[in-house]
């Protein structure tokens, strides 16, 4: 019901946005071209998984040292072995109605779309090896925290997207264009959002015992926000959340090319909340 809410809107968008344009290019010919076209995209965040990594390593360090000094008080980390492996997937696939103000041989071009995102951020293993000195009876123990877990987090929204191209040359046959745009995801669609878990791990004080633990399960992100909602609460303190909704930011560099009359193809690559690489085909009335 929601797509097709969704898809029954579009027209008006465009009439909205369309109409808004002729002013603002009073001189652009009317005899404009609509172009109707279809994308899909392998989408991933590969170049900068190494970076997330070394922010990910130095996260479980802080929260497992915070956590144990909330049992230990004035306790004291001699070294630390973090590692973790972060991999990632998914695609994309859309329908755009794209608009040329200048018709064939217009090189700005205003387009809308209906777009279909699934992104996937999985932690395949983590592991954490840490020594510590512990205060108890006066004294400085040694002791020892391992651990190890993995988990996946998963977004799955549909959106709809506008985007401003500019073609280069657009009378040769293939030619290169740059794309902004921006878009916007339900809010439901985040709180849909899933995470799923598993950590393992045992604490060990020389002379003393050990203490083992182990969790998993799967939560939908509606369900963490609640629950880090509750925790600011009992801490008189206000939860703030960045976005209430999935916005979407897109920067493009492609090429297309027409292979019939009225009939192109277009391969590009663009950050879109991640990376993808497209491939469109796309037909011009």
């Amino acid at each position: 019901m929601a797509i097709r809410k969704s898809i029954k809107s579009i027209p008006v968008l465009m009439f909205c946005l369309l109409g808004a344009i002729p002013p603002l290019f009073g001189g652009i010919s009317v005899k404009g071209k609509i172009e109707l076209g279809f994308h899909y995209s392998s989408w991933s965040i590969r170049l900068i998984e190494g970076l997330l990594e070394t922010a990910l390593n130095d996260a479980l360090k802080s929260q497992m040292l915070n956590l144990a000094r909330g049992e230990y008080p004035g306790l004291i980390e001699n070294s630390a072995a973090m590692s973790s492996t972060i991999d990632s997937s998914g695609s994309n696939f859309g329908f755009e109605i794209r608009w040329y103000p200048a018709g064939d041989k217009g090189s700005f071009s205003l387009g809308l779309s209906l777009e279909k995102t699934s992104m996937a951020v999985m932690m395949t293993e983590a592991k954490a090896d840490i020594t510590l000195d512990v205060p108890e009876d006066g004294t400085l123990k040694p002791a020892t925290f391992s651990g190890q877990g993995n988990g996946e987090f998963r977004l799955e929204p549909w959106s709809f997207h506008v985007n401003f191209r500019w073609e280069f040359k657009p009378e040769w046959i293939v030619h290169p264009y740059l794309a902004l745009g921006v878009g916007y995801g339900s809010g439901r669609y985040l709180d849909q959002g899933t995470l799923n878990y598993n950590v393992q791990g045992d604490f060990r004080i020389l002379g003393g015992g050990t203490e083992y633990f182990k969790e998993s399960g799967t939560k939908n992100l509606k369900a963490v926000k609640d629950k880090l909602g509750d925790d600011a609460d009992s801490e008189g303190k206000v939860l703030k959340v960045p976005f209430w909704f999935v916005p979407f930011f897109q920067i493009s560099l492609g090429a297309k090319g027409k292979i019939a009359d009225n009939l192109f193809v277009l391969g590009e690559a663009a950050f879109w909340d991640g990376f993808i690489l497209r491939g469109a085909i796309a037909y011009r009335f």
